[in-house]
């Protein structure tokens, strides 16, 4: 029974992915997951309950990931953020539909997005965030870093981190003959590189 749980998520997603929240069918859903429709309803009441399930687990996953980097005392800032970004990278290559579906839906004004993100932020990941703000004020106060704001540096490794998978099919036509998995260990890299370097203290700023 669990396998069709999974099977059902797994498929909704391509589905959510491809289709949109609103042209997604739960039949079309029950034919590719190999169920009948009824099982899918045995585990999900309707479709927004499906929908918002897969937010829900998939953002779970992320926080969850992320929770275990966010120990006090037990990383500097900047093994932190390098740990952030491969967690993060590593989330998406293995959630490629979900920032699309995101991206879609979140545009479309679908409310359960951002529903679920403020409940799962507000559950468990608001304390991870204003942990990573410390470390960075830390940071500047020790001069180990530029006076940056705390909260633009998140966007940005978040934004340098998504935007590889939201283009990989403009990206990908630069690169036809590499190897996708060197492809991501190398954006990793180039982030990492980017985002402490950016960090540094420079000199006109002494």
């Amino acid at each position: 029974m669990a396998d069709s749980r999974q099977k059902i998520i797994e498929q909704a997603t391509r589905e959510f992915s491809e289709y949109g929240y609103n042209g997604a069918r739960m039949q079309r859903i029950a034919d590719k997951a190999s169920v009948n429709k009824a099982m899918i309803y045995y585990y999900f009441s309707s479709k927004d309950q499906l929908f918002e399930t897969i937010i829900r687990e998939t953002f779970s996953q992320i926080f969850a990931t992320l929770g275990k980097i966010l120990v006090p005392g037990q990383l500097d800032l900047e093994d932190m953020i390098r740990q952030m970004i491969y967690a993060h990278i590593d989330f998406l290559a293995a959630n490629r539909d979900f920032p699309k579906i995101l991206l879609r839906e979140i545009h479309g004004k679908n409310p359960i997005p951002l529903k679920v993100v403020r409940e799962l932020v507000n559950e468990f990941g608001r304390d991870n965030i204003m942990y990573f703000f410390r470390q960075v004020e830390q940071a500047k106060n020790e001069e180990k870093i530029r006076n940056v704001d705390a909260m633009q540096t998140l966007w940005s490794i978040i934004a340098l981190n998504i935007f590889y998978f939201v283009t990989e099919p403009i990206l990908s036509i630069f690169w036809q003959s590499s190897d996708a998995a060197d492809v991501l260990e190398n954006r990793k890299q180039a982030i990492i590189d980017l985002v402490l370097y950016g960090l540094l203290p420079r000199k006109d700023e002494e």
